[in-house]
């Protein structure tokens, strides 16, 4: 089981609880650095300590954003927008 998942939003790394076991790294992540977000370079170190530690980690992809990702119902309330 996937103890906790990240995701990369530019410059930084958010990581996410997905199990119990999950919750204990995640809030030692939270006390050390201050949120759950890391600076992409500290991610490969963060990575290389949770599963030397025994913790299973997965990045989850970021959802695709943009024009193509509109509902009819989105691009309705767009266009009123811009109206």
């Amino acid at each position: 089981m996937i103890d906790l998942t990240y995701k990369i939003n530019g410059l930084f790394a958010t990581f996410y609880v997905n199990s119990n076991d999950g919750l204990s790294p995640y809030k030692t992540i939270v006390e050390t650095i201050g949120s759950g977000t890391v600076d992409i370079s500290q991610l490969d170190s963060t990575l290389y300590q949770l599963k030397k530690a025994g913790y299973k980690t997965r990045r989850v992809p970021n959802k695709k954003t943009g024009p193509e990702s509109f509902t009819d119902s989105d691009a309705a309330l767009l266009d009123k927008l811009l109206a």
